[in-house]
């Protein structure tokens, strides 16, 4: 591949070695970029991008463009918020004439517009351009955390080529801390290998800011020895042990913080910041889908009156309430999509009917069926967050069950910044 790609962007042996040594790890990932985009002006398909956070996609693209000094526009769906910002920052940057030069543009962080308002239609969009403009010298770059499998684009559209980023090993997370701070103090490699640093973060996270984040306080403290003493580090194995042996103690306090959990005073910030209210409607209904026996779901949602129906509890006799106990005792149970679009219908038009204090509208239903057009897309984001599990596959009908793995203090707290009144229809016994 190397000849080839010195064949295709004509750049000079000493430019490519500068280029993939500016970021370790990903020289395979920019050997395969610079492949794709070929010589100066050739047209190409859309490419898209993708991994896990902090894999260096951005960087990685951006270093290619300034190496090869071609003129691309870059937007962000983080910063760029909404349609309207995104496409406006866009068109900011068109300003010059066109010339017959190759432009590039590139959209980063596509994996935030599933979150925006329809969504569905601007993915597509973004997708098409490609086709809609049939302009050979504009090239489009796609930037996601996500697949392309998990956009669920219904209509059709040209499959852009993919170049996946691999999670970052351990020896390649050496050579990037190595190279952002081994230079400035020759300890840090010491910190790195002899303490044992990177290979205890490492079975936590691989995600570079948050090494960084971690190593530099801890840095300081492998450091304090010298400071005291005022002694110069050496290379002998017994000055690296005697660090080693003083600084071991922080690493344990270090790893516990990165595990650390919210306070229960700041889930409500967290959760309103990072999840809509239709994925949390859909959460709270795999809540109530998982701890509700199957055989409440109509009575529980009758008329969406959860109060006539607590009433209707206290008749049930005692063994049947021993039975409904034991089946709580053995923890969430698993459900089908169909039960969980059900019991979300049920949810969204009874939070409607609790903000407008309707008894009874045809258009909440209507607003209903359009909150399940992506219920898909929401489940497949919270099944990547680990609230809900795939719990296998029904061997009667062939279809993947479900179950919610979240905690009911949490479901408490996220129906409570929707509002939701979950109490009135979680099963009681």
């Amino acid at each position: 591949m190397g000849s080839a790609v010195n064949d295709l962007v004509c750049m000079e042996d000493g430019e490519k070695n500068a280029l993939l040594s500016s970021l370790p790890g990903r020289e395979l990932q920019i050997l395969e970029l610079l492949d794709v985009l070929g010589p100066v002006n050739s047209p190409m398909l859309p490419l898209f991008v993708y991994g896990d956070a902090s894999t260096g996609k951005t960087s990685s693209i951006l270093q290619i463009f300034r190496y090869l000094k071609r003129p691309f526009i870059y937007a962000s769906c983080r910063t760029c918020y909404a349609p309207r910002l995104l496409f406006s920052s866009v068109k900011q940057r068109c300003e010059r004439p066109a010339d017959g030069t190759m432009i590039y543009f590139v959209f980063d962080s596509m994996e935030l517009v599933r979150k925006w308002d329809k969504h569905l239609e601007i993915t597509s969009m973004l997708f098409k351009l490609y086709e809609i403009l049939k302009l050979p010298q504009v090239a489009f770059i796609f930037i996601s955390s996500a697949s392309l499998d998990m956009y669920l684009i219904n209509t059709g559209f040209v499959e852009p080529m993919q170049v996946h980023f691999p999670g970052y090993k351990e020896e390649d997370l050496f050579r990037i801390f190595k190279k952002n701070h081994a230079s400035q103090n020759p300890l840090y490699e010491t910190f790195l290998k002899d303490a044992a640093v990177l290979g205890s973060f490492f079975k936590v996270t691989s995600r570079v800011e948050e090494l960084s984040n971690a190593f530099a306080p801890l840095f300081q403290k492998y450091c304090e020895p010298l400071s005291v003493t005022g002694l110069v580090p050496a290379e002998d194995k017994a000055q690296k042990l005697n660090l080693y042996a003083r600084f071991k103690q922080n690493v344990l306090p270090a790893l516990n913080e990165m595990f650390k959990v919210p306070k229960s005073a700041d889930v409500d910030k967290v959760i309103e910041f990072h999840m809509p209210v239709s994925t949390k409607l859909l959460l709270i209904s795999s809540f109530l889908a998982s701890w509700n026996p199957a055989t409440d779901d109509a009575p529980l949602f009758d008329s969406f009156g959860g109060d006539e129906n607590r009433k209707r509890k206290r008749k049930i006799s005692e063994s049947f309430k021993l039975k409904k106990q034991k089946l709580i005792m053995k923890g969430p149970r698993t459900f089908s999509l169909e039960r969980l679009l059900a019991i979300f219908q049920c949810v969204t038009v009874a939070k409607s009917l609790e903000n407008e204090g309707q008894v009874e509208d045809k258009n909440v239903f209507e607003r209903a069926e359009v909150c399940r057009a992506d219920v898909l897309l929401q489940l497949s984001t919270l099944c990547n967050a680990n609230f809900i599990s795939k719990g296998g596959n029904c061997s009667l009908k062939g279809s993947t069950w479900f179950r919610c793995t979240v905690s009911e203090e949490f479901v408490m707290q996220i129906a409570k910044s929707v509002p939701f009144p979950l109490l009135r229809y979680l099963h009681k016994t």
